[in-house]
């Protein structure tokens, strides 16, 4: 889905141009896929560092607490709820947003 939306969005315009099957309803569409696509990522990407973070951790100190993997205690109780909580949050009140302004019939 979104590979085929990117090459749809980026690929040459000759092309579409060529292609009597694409309207611009699909072309909207395959935009909003990209959009939601990109807005996914950009909320992952704290749990992704925080991830990394963790695993760095874990490697460099193997017998280590869960805790004593981050450098202070407030790290350790406000980056695992910032990460996974909010961010998953925000990306879910984003995506109706995002639906809503990109859809014409609302």
């Amino acid at each position: 889905g979104f590979f085929c939306s990117l090459f749809l969005l980026l690929g040459p315009k000759q092309r579409v141009a060529h292609c009597k099957h694409v309207t611009t309803a699909q072309e909207n569409a395959a935009t909003t896929v990209v959009i939601i696509t990109v807005v996914y990522i950009i909320f992952n990407i704290p749990i992704i560092i925080n991830n990394l973070f963790y695993l760095h951790g874990l490697r460099t100190r193997p017998n280590a607490k869960f805790v004593d993997l981050y450098d202070n205690i407030l790290t350790f109780y406000y980056m695992w709820p910032l990460t996974y909580i909010v961010s998953v949050a925000v990306n879910s009140m984003a995506n109706p947003l995002i639906y809503y302004f990109r859809m014409q019939i609302f």
